[in-house]
């Protein structure tokens, strides 16, 4: 198997891009090639990624021109990766698979506004002073 893979992703998305520099950090000796979904010929370049709808998800391609969408995608990269092998060998058994599927559905239909919420603060944690602190007034 050719550790070669093109890795198509949503430019425009926050979670999109931190996926793909967290990917980016780990693939020590893997030939990864990352690029957004709007780079410009890649659509007439790779008419087999169908890019038109990345609300499936991510798209990767083999040397071989064997192509991934959304967690399948994310299954085949791990299965290359040294430490995420048996993390991708678990999540590619038949009941997981159709779990990790939906899920990967759900987030990638809303991931423009996963971390938008974020940024307004929707994530944040409670201050840990405040929530035990009590005033002597």
């Amino acid at each position: 198997m050719s550790d070669e893979l093109l890795i198509v992703y949503d430019g425009s998305c926050r979670l999109c891009r931190r996926t793909i520099e967290a990917l980016r950090r780990r693939a020590h000796g893997l030939e990864l090639r990352f690029l957004a979904h709007d780079t410009p010929g890649l659509a007439t370049a790779h008419p087999e990624l169908d890019l038109g709808d990345l609300d499936s998800g991510m798209r990767v391609r083999d040397a071989a021109g064997q192509v991934w969408i959304g967690a399948d995608a994310l299954c085949e990269i791990g299965c290359r990766l040294p430490r995420w092998r048996g993390v991708a060998w678990f999540l590619r058994r038949p009941l997981v698979r159709v779990v990790v599927r939906a899920i990967y559905r759900a987030v990638a239909r809303r991931r423009h506004r996963l971390l938008a919420a974020c940024r307004r603060g929707a994530c944040r944690l409670p201050d840990q002073r405040s929530r035990y602190w009590v005033s002597s007034r």
